[in-house]
């Protein structure tokens, strides 16, 4: 009985498979007869749209028309003029650049005012700078061209001339700086980098800033040999002298000197030593001001200080003698003017030392 069992149930389970396909086969034509179509699954998938919630992306039919691409509109000036600008980075600059170059650069005013544009550094020659010229501005770019110059004798002139442009949309200048010695009357024809002339080509950064104080404009520091012809303490005189005019060493614009022998040590008549500070008294350990030094054009006026009466510094002496009185000056001025590489004026002043004396002269050159 086990055997039978055994034999039977692997026969009954290979006859299943064939019965379920018999009986699908059957439902079909079923259908089929009945004239109705069997419904399909596949096309009710299809067929089923699952409408979007919240912020779940849309089906092409619902999606909306997207927005145009903006449009491109020009770059807005980060600057604008009229303005002064300082340079406040070095982009750019030839490598053969001087570390006395770069510092002009870095220090830069670039100034543009009613179309006319200047350009000042420190540092640099007062004679030649600030140089003055013109710029023209077309929107965003910012033409610009200055220049200077002043005669260096022999027939030559030395000059500096700045030109390029400023994009206001980048605070960015362009430039090219020449400058050198050329005949004179000759600049404007001058090529860059012709005839002793140096070129310096860069970029900078520039911001708002403050202007460049104005600088001393008076006479180029030098020694200037002069005859003074006058009186001391009643007594005339004609002696050689110097009038010596250098850098500032104090609190004056320049300082000048008028220096005639050397009274404290060897007295004479009419030998003095009196400027605006020691630096030009030769031998001096120290320098500080002995009086108030004001500019005018190529003209130069020292006041003498009360205060410094006591230290001698300024003297002068009214006689040949050992024993001679050495009068410190109190009071008084000096006017020197230098022209054409001469220098001519005026000094009067007073001393209160010894009872007191006057000196008076003329300064010729």
């Amino acid at each position: 009985m086990v055997r039978l069992m055994t034999g039977v149930v692997p026969r009954v389970l290979v006859f299943l498979p064939a019965i379920a396909l018999i009986a699908a086969a059957s439902a079909c034509g079923g259908a089929a007869e009945s004239g109705e179509p069997a419904p399909s699954r596949i096309a009710e998938t299809t067929n089923t749209v699952t409408k979007p919630t919240g912020d779940v992306a849309q089906t092409p039919d619902d999606t909306e028309t997207p927005p145009p691409p903006p449009t491109t509109e020009a770059a807005r000036p980060t600057l604008s003029i009229p303005g002064t600008f300082r340079s406040q980075s070095i982009i750019s600059l030839d490598g053969g650049a001087t570390s006395s170059e770069r510092r002009q650069i870095a220090d830069a005013m670039w100034d543009f005012h009613s179309g006319e544009f200047t350009f000042d550094t420190t540092g640099v020659t007062d004679h030649l700078f600030p140089l003055h010229g013109t710029y023209s501005d077309s929107g965003t770019k910012v033409s610009f061209r200055a220049e200077n110059s002043f005669s260096a004798g022999a027939g030559l002139n030395s000059y500096v001339r700045v030109e390029g442009t400023l994009d206001l949309t980048t605070a960015v200048v362009a430039f090219t700086k020449t400058g050198g010695q050329v005949s004179a009357g000759n600049i404007d024809n001058q090529q860059q980098g012709s005839n002793g002339s140096s070129v310096l080509d860069g970029q900078v950064r520039i911001g708002r800033g403050e202007k460049i104080p104005p600088r001393y404009t008076g006479p180029e520091p030098g020694s200037y040999p002069v005859t003074i012809t006058g009186t001391v303490a009643g007594v005339r005189f004609s002696r050689d002298a110097t009038v010596t005019v250098a850098k500032s060493a104090g609190g004056n614009p320049i300082d000048v000197c008028l220096i005639s022998g050397f009274p404290p040590g060897a007295p004479q008549l009419g030998a003095i030593r009196f400027g605006s500070n020691t630096v030009c008294s030769p031998g001096a350990a120290n320098t500080f001001d002995m009086g108030r030094a004001t500019v005018s054009g190529s003209t130069i006026v020292v006041q003498a200080d009360p205060l410094m009466t006591s230290t001698q510094m300024n003297n002068f002496t009214s006689s040949n003698s050992l024993f001679a009185c050495l009068y410190g000056v109190q009071s008084g001025s000096m006017k020197v003017t230098v022209t054409n590489g001469s220098a001519s004026g005026s000094i009067d002043v007073t001393s209160g030392s010894c009872g007191g004396a006057r000196y008076q002269a003329q300064i010729s050159g």
